[in-house]
């Protein structure tokens, strides 16, 4: 959802339901709890995450659909950057199953999505969030950038 082009989600990965071998590959797709979630009966967080992120997608179309990307990553951390003249948006993603400290360089950015107990400073395990910053934040990230 955060990178170009449109997002792909594959039938049934938004309820977690998921793929092994033939046979299980080949289910149906369970309409029923489909039905139970959207009218409230039942609570599923990959599809509330789904829905979410189609959300901040739509609300995040002016640097998303058009802006720049940049990406970094190590074995613990990968960083997303995408940015044009309305702003600039960072998602990072805790590959590990340890808290991961990013830094200060974030901590007056916006949290716009969020999984869990993430912070602009840091990732909680297998936790990701994105922070969208502007230029007065931008210029303050570049000075503490070079320190």
């Amino acid at each position: 959802y955060n990178m170009r082009g449109i997002p792909f989600t594959f039938s049934g990965t938004e309820l977690g339901v998921y793929g092994y071998k033939d046979p299980f590959n080949q289910i149906a797709y369970p309409w029923y709890i489909a039905e139970q979630i959207v009218s409230g009966n039942i609570k599923n967080e990959v599809f509330s995450t789904t829905v979410n992120l189609g959300r901040y997608r739509a609300e995040h179309k002016d640097i998303l659909a058009t802006g720049k990307e940049e990406m970094e990553s190590d074995s613990d951390v990968q960083k997303i950057i995408r940015y044009n003249e309305n702003g600039t948006i960072v998602t990072f993603a805790n590959r590990t199953d340890k808290v991961q400290y990013i830094g200060d360089y974030y901590r007056k950015a916006k949290v716009i999505f969020n999984s869990g107990n993430c912070t602009p400073t840091e990732l909680e395990p297998y936790g990701f969030i994105a922070l969208r910053m502007w230029d007065e934040n931008l210029a303050e990230y570049n000075m503490l950038r070079q320190i």
